[in-house]
């Protein structure tokens, strides 16, 4: 070769077809046949792009490598397969070309053929037997790209030379769905007469019938004249007919109904292609259902038929064609509720819906399952103290109420729960009362609880209804079936979110339910309710604010209107008594509840005095107030409870004011209840030793007591550890001694001794006389471990 011969040189002659400079260049054996440039592009293939037969068969006779790559991973045979020349492509295969090469794009020669039309390249290609099922880098086949691109002559020879027409790419498009989705009709007609299957899924579950939806509505009619099923559902229970509603697609609709599809099959949701038209409002679609006998009957899950929803959607060009389109539609019909599309109609409070339901029938004193007519429902929809409404819409409540009663609603209907309209509308409604009460609405009906209207006024704190109602003769002294007067409700209902004493940082709306309480509770007490009224405990309103924590100065309201300070219910509880019960910082309240003339004497919860129950809650100050109120009276339970919680440095405060209470058997009903018999229980041997020490206590009052005292729970602890002769002898030498001083002695001296193993020789080794030795020695129960050993010195 040369030497000023380049490579580049070769690839031109090659490129040029001059044959006979090249067959002197590749016989010379410097030169190598198959020497690439950058693109590793050889001499065969320029000569290959360029069409020159004459010169690949030279390259190739002198050993050029016919199946070496371009950097695109191509070989020759794609790119003579690329340019379509088929000449080229037969003389490559008949030198020995491999058919099944990919390039970078997984793409074969038969798929580079397909995807370019070029039909003489892929009869040559499947004539040698090709493989027409490798997949490229999106799982395509030859068959589909052939779909994909619209060329119906390489999908007939695909398919005549065996292509599968159940292969999938790897987004689960089959031929059949690719097909449809690029809207290639003729490629169609083409599988269906290689007999693909028709009513198969795709990954989504949808049919090829949906697939066709919002596209070609050739495809669709080649696939139902070709026996496709168009009532198959999805995963969701949808049918075309249902998905040509959703996508609005009201040519395949049409098409669907008049190839006879199924109008209703219900979707998981229940909804029918009936259903799906109202609710997105599409009169022409409804039309067709109608004109096909749709089942205006079906409910779908939630209860609701086609009218409920044209109402719930305020749809009236819907609701008009439902019923006058309709023979035999019933517009009383009942959801799952018993709700009707009337009673929708009111909680919509909307006036032409209503009007169109009655002039069509309906039955305006229907009621649902929970007993609620469609006055009801009117009337419950609004509530005044929480929504801003228009003047317009407040004119609309009326005009609807009146288009009810006129067209013969029963005003004093009521609900299961004993409820009638006016109670409702007292409780939402402010414009519909006076018209409910002109109608003959009974202002003294019940409810199941024996509540009246008032209450329900007050159950949202409408002040202004509860006046207007009192003037239309409404009784505010009814109590409810516990008893409980209006007044009482009303304080149960103060809102949860004040505290007593500002205890935390109050937000504006706190404020402003503080004021709507107040003003409904001044109402209340302005219009005369009784405040002296008693609930089924003989619990009377004041006894009410105190529980629920109303402030001081409505408090002082309610004293202000005469309420008794001094009251006492069932359970023993006074005003004061159940301050200190209810609230751990109490001292203020009782405070004010003294200052107003609370009697500390008066109240005994559970056997406990107010000055009991301020020892049982360890609450000094309140003590203090009680202690030293002028009516204060030290009794015999107070001190027994200062014994039983060890506060024996109020006790010695009390006693030092001048309070000397009952302590001695002679004034005791029953001594087991005694000072020194609650001091010995409750281990408090130390007040015994404070009573003798002031001489409250007196060597008499310590002798034996009773037989009948109770010490079953001592003596079944020593029946465990000696015998019941010895048990006997024990007692009857212990008794001889006075009491409890010599239980007390005991103690101490069993406590000196100490515990442990060793107890027993210690105790032989005292001073003592036998019997107390026999007694220490063997009782390692009650006696020398129940007592604390601060009880003893």
């Amino acid at each position: 070769m040369n030497e000023k011969t380049r490579p580049s040189d070769l690839f031109k002659m090659a490129c040029e077809g001059d044959v006979g400079v090249l067959k002197k260049y590749v016989t010379d054996t410097s030169f190598h046949i198959d020497t690439s440039d950058t693109l590793n592009k050889t001499a065969l293939w320029f000569a290959v792009g360029s069409g020159e037969e004459i010169a690949v068969k030279t390259l190739l006779e002198a050993g050029a490598n016919i199946n070496k790559r371009h950097r695109s991973m191509q070989t020759v045979l794609m790119l003579a397969v690329d340019k379509g020349n088929s000449n080229m492509t037969n003389l490559l295969i008949q030198c020995g070309a491999e058919l099944d090469n990919v390039d970078a794009y997984g793409m074969t020669a038969a798929m580079i053929a397909t995807q370019n039309n070029h039909i003489q390249c892929l009869k040559l290609l499947v004539s040698h037997r090709c493989n027409l099922e490798v997949k490229d880098i999106r799982g395509k086949t030859a068959l589909i790209l052939a779909i994909d691109e619209g060329h119906p002559d390489c999908l007939k020879t695909l398919i005549r030379s065996g292509a599968s027409l159940q292969s999938i790419d790897y987004n689960g498009g089959t031929p059949l769905f690719r097909c449809i989705l690029t809207c290639h009709s003729k490629c169609l007609k083409i599988l269906i007469r290689s007999g693909i299957e028709l009513n198969a899924l795709d990954r989504q579950g949808r049919s090829a019938v949906m697939a066709c939806i919002n596209r070609e509505l050739e495809c669709l009619s080649t696939l139902i004249l070709a026996g496709a099923d168009v009532n198959l559902s999805d995963r969701k229970f949808r049918t075309p007919l249902i998905i040509a509603v959703k996508l609005q697609d009201f040519q395949a609709f049409s098409l669907l109904i008049q190839e006879g599809a199924n109008l209703d099959i219900q979707d998981y949701h229940g909804n029918t292609a009936l259903m799906r038209a109202t609710k997105a409002g599409l009169v022409s679609y409804l039309d067709l259902l109608l004109q096909g006998g749709a089942n205006t009957q079906l409910r779908n899950f939630a209860g609701k038929d086609a009218l409920d929803l044209a109402v719930l959607k305020r749809n009236d060009n819907c609701l008009n064609c439902l019923l006058f389109n309709t023979h035999n539609f019933n517009v009383n019909a009942q959801c799952n509720l018993g709700r009707t599309a009337l009673m929708y109609a009111c909680s919509l409070c909307d006036e032409h819906l209503i009007k169109m339901l009655i002039h069509s029938g309906s039955n305006v004193n229907l009621k649902d399952f929970e007993g609620k007519t469609a006055l009801m429902y009117l009337v419950d929809k609004y509530d005044v103290r929480k929504k801003v409404k228009t003047t317009q819409q407040i004119s609309s409540i009326d005009v609807c109420v009146t288009i009810l009663l006129n067209a013969g609603a029963d005003v004093n209907s009521c609900d299961l729960n004993g409820r009638t309209t006016l109670m409702l509308a007292a409780a939402y409604s402010d414009s519909s009362l006076d018209t409910l009460l002109t109608s003959g609405a009974n202002i003294s009906a019940l409810n199941a609880e024996g509540r009246n209207v008032l209450f329900y006024a007050a159950s949202n704190q409408l002040h202004n209804h509860i006046e207007f109602l009192v003037e239309r003769g409404g009784d505010i002294h009814l109590p409810d079936k516990n008893n409980e007067t209006l007044l009482m409700y009303v304080i149960k209902l103060r809102p949860h979110t004040i505290v007593r004493m500002n205890k935390h940082v109050r937000t504006a709306a706190d404020v402003k339910a503080e004021l709507y309480f107040i003003s409904m509770l001044e109402t209340v007490l302005r219009c005369g309710s009784d405040i002296h009224m008693l609930d089924k405990t003989c619990t009377s309103a004041f006894m009410y604010a105190i529980k629920y924590s109303l402030d001081f100065p409505q408090l002082q309201l309610l004293l202000n209107y005469g309420a008794d300070i001094n009251v006492v219910n069932k359970h023993g509880h006074s005003a004061l008594s159940l301050s200190i019960s209810t609230s751990q910082d109490c001292e203020s309240l009782v405070r004010f509840l003294l200052e107003h003339g609370a009697d500390p004497n008066i109240g005994m919860y559970e056997g406990k005095s107010p000055f009991s129950l301020g020892i049982f809650y360890r609450n000094i100050a309140v003590l203090d107030l009680l202690s030293s109120h002028k009516m204060f009276k030290f009794q015999f339970e107070d001190i027994r409870y200062l014994i039983v919680y060890g506060e024996k440095d109020f006790l010695q405060r009390l006693i030092s004011k001048g309070f000397t209470p009952a302590i001695k058997y002679s004034l005791v009903s029953d001594r087991r209840f005694s000072l020194i018999a609650t001091s010995y229980h409750a281990n408090a041997i130390g007040f015994l030793k404070y009573f003798l020490a002031v001489s409250y206590l007196t060597i008499h009052d310590t002798v034996k007591p009773p037989l009948n005292e109770d010490f079953s729970f001592t003596e079944k602890r020593w029946a465990q550890k000696v015998q019941r002769e010895e048990i006997c002898k024990l007692l009857d030498n212990f008794y001889s001694q006075p009491w409890p001083l010599s239980k007390l002695c005991f103690i101490t001296v069993s406590s000196l001794l100490g515990y442990g193993n060793d107890r027993k020789e210690r105790v032989m080794s005292c001073p003592l006389p036998m019997k107390l030795k026999s007694i220490l020695g063997t009782m390692d129960g009650y006696w020398s471990c129940g007592m604390c050993k601060r009880h003893t010195s």
